[in-house]
């Protein structure tokens, strides 16, 4: 084994989505975790200089929507622009979440509706964390079709498909 010199690691590439005046900003996160399971409560490290820092603590909400293949173009692409300069809602196509104001990507496999509860601040980054208050899957989604990413090694990752049940060491089912 030899020593990983970078700070991030592969990781699961959501899409965080808030409402900028009207129109949907979808903005790609690396920093993206689940913190609590009752209620679930999910965090994503943000810095407080970006748009979408802001327009979580006006509105205190935003969504969480994951990639597949069919969406990577789309979400490469509003990673590379910022939703302060440029209008991203053409990016892809768009449904109301039934319990916040910012809306889900339409063909996410899995959209996540949050509410702003808190944050913690670190040296460059402030963890926002959110209560999910719905969660969306696409039917038939297969663990090999979320995208993960990696930053330190600037590529875009499939986890692969399925190779055991959670609990397998044990025999449980």
């Amino acid at each position: 084994m030899i020593e990983w010199n970078r700070s991030q690691y592969p990781v699961p590439y959501p899409l965080v989505v808030v409402v900028s005046g009207s129109k949907p900003n979808p903005s790609t996160y690396i920093f993206f975790g689940q913190f609590n399971e009752h209620p679930p409560v999910i965090g994503i490290g943000i810095k407080e200089k970006r748009h979408t820092y802001k327009i979580i603590r006006e509105t205190g909400d935003f969504s969480v929507n994951f990639v597949d293949t069919s969406l990577l173009k789309a979400a490469d692409a509003a990673g590379m622009v910022s939703g302060r300069r440029h209008d991203k809602s053409s990016f892809f196509r768009w449904e109301p979440s039934s319990s916040i104001i910012s809306p889900r990507i339409a063909s996410s496999p899995l959209s996540l509706e949050a509410v702003y509860i808190e944050e913690v601040r670190f040296t460059d980054h402030i963890l926002v964390l959110g209560e999910v208050k719905k969660a969306w899957v696409r039917e038939g989604i297969r663990p090999q079709d979320f995208i993960l990413s990696s930053y330190s090694t600037m590529e875009y990752l499939s986890p692969g498909a399925s190779i055991e049940k959670w609990g397998f060491s044990r025999g449980e089912p």
